[in-house]
C-alpha cells in the first residue's frame, strides 16, 4: 500500500516538474496524491479489541472519578501536623 502510494507521488512529481517546465502556474497543477487510509481489522477482531478496552477504561474510569472523603482529607491534614 505504501509503495503505490510512494509510486504515485513520484509519478505525481514528474508530472508537476514537466508541467512547470511548460509554463503552467503552480496553483493549476494537480494535487498531490493522498495517503490512503490505514486497513481496518476484520469485524471479529474488532469486537474482541472493543470488550478488552471497555473493560480496562471502565476500571481506570472509576478509580479516577472516585473522590476522597472529607474525612479522609482531614485525617490527612492533621498526619500533615
Amino acid at each position: 500500500m505504501v509503495k503505490r502510494h510512494n509510486e504515485a507521488v513520484e509519478e505525481w512529481v514528474g508530472e508537476c516538474n514537466r508541467l512547470r517546465a511548460e509554463g503552467v502556474r503552480a496553483k493549476d497543477l494537480p494535487k498531490k496524491p493522498k495517503r490512503p487510509l490505514k486497513p481496518k481489522l476484520p469485524a471479529e477482531e474488532q469486537e474482541d479489541n472493543e470488550e478488552r478496552s471497555s473493560s480496562s477504561s471502565s476500571e481506570c474510569m472509576e478509580a479516577r472519578t472516585a473522590r476522597p472523603t472529607k474525612d479522609y482529607c482531614l485525617d490527612r491534614e492533621n498526619a500533615e501536623l
